[in-house]
């Protein structure tokens, strides 16, 4: 067996080259190694970042996911809140009725859907409007609908109660049953508006127990006929107006009877009186008043404490009974024509009137009766009536207003009737010129007719105003005369301060309302 020592040269250099050998493939090795894993090592770190990553996704998804069904949870929450609490049943009693008085009672009655609470609200409104206008049915059903509601309602008191229809004699017992629950329940304003709807015309009779209501403080009739069997009992009544009716002497004397407290009285379209007599009324109208069959008769009123007097439309009356007015008037408002047989100029040489003379004492004596008051309107007929006075050289009396409206068209033959009453007025601080309206029917007949032969073409040009007190002026309205007048204010008005003009302030229910001029407003102030 061979030794170590027994190894050749050979063999020992054979054997270092082989460990050389064996020392360089194991670097290789190891550096292939190496490499291998530190290939591996990075790869296993990607994975455990993309498992952190999808780790962190999941996380991010879940309290997402968690976040929002936190948010679901609290909106759900908050819903049930909000729809555990109904608002609009919270609102207070009084609120309730306040909206519930703005409505028809058709849609006073569609609230019910709102709320379980406001099912039956509208029962118990004590404020009732009845509009067929609104009601989009025929009159038998709406009288039908007005029978229903007023059982239903559960009111102990009513406020006010409007009705608003046509009328046809079926509704009677309909608004019969209103009025009887009206005075039990203690109606304090009470406005029947009716229209005639058959021919002919059928007017509505009033029930007697509305003759002892003693609650009521505002009543308005239309189309009613007022005709009390026995005595009036409205002793809280302040507010009267009755339209379209005929009212007898004996009727107006047990209404001004039984209404101590009585205020305000209107009367438009109504005939068979001619005599007023109060001493509790401050405020007085009469429009278009016709005393058929006996229009010669004279109207009288007695009224000495009446601060406010308006006289419009069309008269048929005696000119001398205007006369009869003695009060402490303060606002008096005179826009009326006249149309009276036996003053008419065209009958009256037949019938031997002296139209001129009852025309100079009628505007004369209406003048002197008001001279006190302070606002004042005049209309197309009585300014051309001045008119004819000024031309025929009539001096006017003084007047003490301070405010003067004139509701007129502005032609020429008002000219010397504004002539006139400029230059009667010295204390006069507004004028207000009216052209909105039409005047068609309320031109003055009378006068000779040589009188208007005057030269209206420069007719401002030569006159002088008085008043040195004139600081406003308001046009209402245009036509072709107004900037010559309004030249004229200008020039003689040392005190004015302010001259306005509008177009027409709308009323669109006034037939007699004339088409915008398309001017807006336009003011003038002078310094």
């Amino acid at each position: 067996m061979n030794s170590d020592s027994d190894m050749t040269m050979s063999d020992w250099e054979n054997a270092g080259e082989s460990e050389d050998w064996e020392l360089e493939g194991s670097e290789d090795l190891e550096e292939e190694g190496s490499e291998d894993m530190e290939v591996e090592s990075s790869e296993m770190e990607e994975e455990e970042e993309e498992e952190e990553c999808a780790k962190g996704k999941e996380k991010v998804e879940s309290r997402e996911e968690e976040e929002d069904e936190e948010m679901e949870g609290e909106c759900s929450k908050g819903k049930e809140k909000v729809e555990g609490k109904d608002r609009i049943s919270e609102l207070p009693d009084a609120l309730v009725e306040d909206i519930l008085s703005y409505m028809p009672m058709m849609d006073a009655i569609k609230t019910s859907i709102l709320s379980e609470r406001w099912r039956w609200s509208w029962a118990s409104t004590t404020k009732i409007e009845f509009l067929f206008e609104e009601f989009n049915d025929t009159l038998d059903m709406f009288s039908e609908f007005i029978t229903s509601t007023m059982m239903l309602n559960r009111s102990s008191t009513i406020h006010k109660f409007v009705l608003r229809s046509y009328f046809d004699a079926f509704m009677s017992p309909a608004i019969n049953f209103c009025l009887r629950q009206l005075v039990r329940k203690r109606v304090e304003e009470l406005c029947l508006d009716l229209d005639f709807c058959s021919e002919p015309p059928l007017a509505y009779w009033l029930t007697p127990e509305i003759y002892y209501c003693e609650s009521v403080k505002k009543l308005s009739f239309t189309c009613c006929q007022v005709s009390p069997m026995v005595a009036v009992n409205w002793r809280s009544l302040q507010d009267l107006s009755i339209e379209n009716a005929f009212i007898d002497n004996q009727t107006i004397q047990m209404i001004l009877c039984g209404s101590p407290h009585l205020e305000s009285l209107l009367l438009r379209n109504c005939g068979g009186f001619n005599h007023i007599d109060s001493t509790t009324l401050t405020r007085l109208v009469i429009g278009c008043y016709g005393n058929e069959p006996d229009s010669n008769s004279c109207l009288e009123i007695n009224a000495p404490n009446l601060h406010s007097l308006e006289l419009t439309g069309c008269m048929r009356i005696k000119l001398q009974s205007l006369r009869n007015l003695l009060s402490a008037l303060l606002t008096v408002s005179l826009s009326f024509s006249l149309d009276d047989d036996d003053i008419n100029p065209d009958t009256a040489i037949d019938n031997n009137v002296n139209v001129d003379g009852i025309y100079q004492d009628m505007v004369t004596g209406l003048l002197n009766i008001i001279r006190p008051v302070m606002y004042l309107t005049l209309g197309t007929w009585l300014i051309q009536a001045l008119s004819a006075l000024e031309l025929q050289k009539f001096p006017p009396p003084f007047l003490q207003c301070k405010h003067l409206k004139l509701d007129i068209d502005l032609y020429e033959e008002e000219f010397p009737g504004i002539n006139s009453l400029l230059r009667s007025s010295p204390n006069l601080e507004k004028l207000v010129v009216d052209l909105s309206c039409y005047h068609d029917n309320e031109e003055y007949e009378g006068g000779p007719g040589e009188i208007w032969n005057f030269d209206a073409n420069n007719y401002w040009e030569s006159k002088k105003l008085l008043s040195k007190c004139l600081k406003t002026v308001e046009f209402i309205g245009y036509n072709e005369n107004v900037p010559e007048f309004a030249k004229f204010l200008l020039q003689q008005a040392k005190g004015l301060e302010t001259m306005t003009f509008s177009k027409s302030k709308g009323n669109n229910d006034d037939d007699r309302q004339r088409p915008d001029s398309g001017l807006a407003k336009a003011k003038i102030s002078l310094e």
